[in-house]
């Protein structure tokens, strides 16, 4: 990947966006329902706690 394309924002790296997937539909979001975190390690802990793991 080429970073100085987009280097005014975030220096050019991308942000890492996790999802989660209930194909029952009971986590479905309404509308932005979006959150920052600081680390991999912290997506990882926010998403395991949205499924309650």
């Amino acid at each position: 990947m080429d970073y100085t394309t987009c280097a005014a924002f975030n220096c050019g790296r991308p942000d890492v966006v996790f999802m989660v997937h209930d194909p029952g539909g009971g986590l479905a979001p309404s509308g932005w329902s979006g959150r920052y975190v600081n680390s991999y390690d912290d997506g990882i802990d926010a998403v395991h706690s949205r499924l309650g793991l």
